[in-house]
């Protein structure tokens, strides 16, 4: 009897870590697991282990992960092809007393219910997990009451919760739910868990960084802290562990991009969840337009007019509250992998091979009759700037009963002196006329009830190529501009990118 108690306290712990980056923890983890009458095959999505799914911290080797995949493990991916539940789960034998679970992930899905689930599982003797696999029965077990969605991340994040087990053993469970609307990437992910007897460490507050002096700061009481550097546009990490103060200087952000800057408190029991600031940077005279040199008084490149349809300069100036603000009529979008909600998460909002994009319009709360302008002076140099491209996507809501000037528009002028340039430089976008073979639909429900709808046509990206040959030498004004319906209903709003 004795031999059997010290074996069953040998069991028993106190703290939990997971990097995955231990093959031999990782063989603890069950994985995909399904019901004795189920095939896993038909799972179109699955669980691996592996670097698609990881989140390196303080480390130089290639960081692993949990991740979903729908094409054998080789990326972080998903098929909205079946509804199905499916879980990942390590058995632990905790003692007694109420546990922190702190945990990174990245996650989209299309909105709830899709979405990462992960909790804990106390007595998993008298539960079974293969079932949750049926895809007849998308509800989570009664059993379950601290189940969390993650979801609506693009980028990495960090999440918390407590639970409190009597020592009688359970699992920690990662679900990945799935239904059958749009896949929306990314995946779920799942990283750097740490589960520990107490309190949650509290995490830094005010995370802010000075760009002028380099120096990140934040406000905190913990022993230490570790932070990272990440550059989405290049995927590079730089972790700087252990540090004893509430501040550092910062390596020089000298490449253009989109960086993330997280900050985590270490505390004696385990570590926080990040906090996190974000910051673009854009390098004024590396490109031919300085597309993103935009402010309220118009002293930057880029001249900002909005107002309505027929007088589109009543107001002169960047109008920016924050892109998630609908009031916003000339903003730039810089999160790498942020999509669209009015387009069903469908429409990224910065297209393939750029850093960021300029949306014009917004007002998709409110009634049409808006109009938004962005102006810039292009110098046409042979050789150098005689050919234009301008990259391009549209939210434009259709109605069938108006005409075509009274549509949604999206507009590109080239100018000489106040005059059209000749030739094929003029494009005026209106919903539901052109060609209309790049052309979605998405109805989009909007209001405290989520009863009221618009039904959006939208546009993915499209690039076309302007010749400014005939122009060389000489300085010409590129104006684009995004117009709501002219019946003050209808709205209309677009991206772009100009090289």
């Amino acid at each position: 009897m004795l031999m059997c108690v010290c074996v069953l306290r040998a069991q028993t712990i106190t703290s939990y870590t997971c990097d995955f980056e231990n093959p031999a923890e990782n063989a603890q983890w069950v994985l995909n697991e399904v019901a004795a009458t189920r095939d896993i095959s038909q799972c179109a999505n699955t669980w691996y282990i592996g670097a698609a799914g990881g989140f390196g911290v303080g480390s130089s080797v290639t960081s692993s992960g949990l991740y979903i995949s729908s094409d054998g493990g080789a990326t972080a991916s998903y098929s909205n092809s079946q509804s199905v539940f499916i879980t990942a789960s390590r058995a632990l034998q905790l003692a007694q007393g109420t546990y922190s679970v702190v945990f990174d992930w990245e996650a989209m899905g299309a909105g709830t219910p899709d979405g990462l689930y992960v909790f804990w599982v106390e007595d998993v003797s008298t539960k079974t997990f293969g079932n949750w696999s049926d895809r007849t029965n998308l509800a989570i077990p009664p059993y379950v009451t601290n189940a969390a969605r993650y979801g609506s991340a693009a980028n990495w994040r960090s999440s918390a919760f407590t639970f409190t087990t009597a020592g009688n053993g359970g699992k920690l469970v990662v679900l990945w739910l799935n239904t059958l609307t749009p896949a929306v990437p990314p995946a779920g992910k799942v990283d750097n868990i740490c589960i520990y007897q107490g309190s949650p460490c509290p995490a830094p507050t005010n995370v802010r960084y000075n760009g002028n002096t380099k120096t990140l700061s934040w406000s905190g009481a913990a022993a230490s802290y570790d932070v990272l550097l990440y550059n989405y546009h290049t995927q590079t990490m730089s972790s700087f562990m252990g540090l004893t103060s509430t501040s550092m200087l910062m390596p020089d952000l000298n490449e253009e991009g989109y960086y993330y800057i997280y900050v985590r408190s270490v505390c004696d029991e385990g570590h926080s969840t990040w906090s996190y600031t974000e910051k673009f940077v854009w390098i004024k005279g590396a490109r031919c337009i300085d597309l993103f040199d935009l402010t309220e008084d118009n002293s930057g490149a880029a001249k900002c007019f909005a107002g309505s349809t027929e007088n589109i300069k009543e107001t002169i100036g960047q109008i920016d509250f924050g892109y998630a603000d609908e009031l916003s009529q000339h903003t730039i979008h810089y999160v790498q992998g942020e999509r669209d909600p009015r387009t069903g998460n469908q429409l990224k909002t910065i297209p393939d091979g750029e850093i960021a994009s300029v949306r014009l319009g917004g007002h998709w709360l409110s009634d049409g009759n808006m109009s938004s302008t962005v102006e810039y002076q292009y110098s046409v140099q042979a050789g150098v700037s005689d050919l234009l491209e301008l990259k391009y996507a549209t939210i434009l809501e259709y109605a069938d009963y108006h005409s075509e000037s009274e549509e949604a528009r999206f507009k590109l002028e080239i100018l000489s002196n106040g005059v059209p340039v000749s030739g094929c430089a003029q494009r005026d976008f209106k919903a539901g006329y052109g060609e209309t073979s790049s052309w979605h639909t998405y109805t989009y429900h909007y209001g405290s009830s989520g009863t009221s709808t618009r039904e959006i046509y939208w546009s993915d990206w499209q690039t076309i190529t302007v010749s400014l040959r005939d122009y060389v030498n000489q300085t010409l004004t590129i104006r684009l501009t995004a117009y709501s319906c002219t019946a003050t209903i209808h709205i209309g709003y677009a991206y772009f990118t100009l090289n």
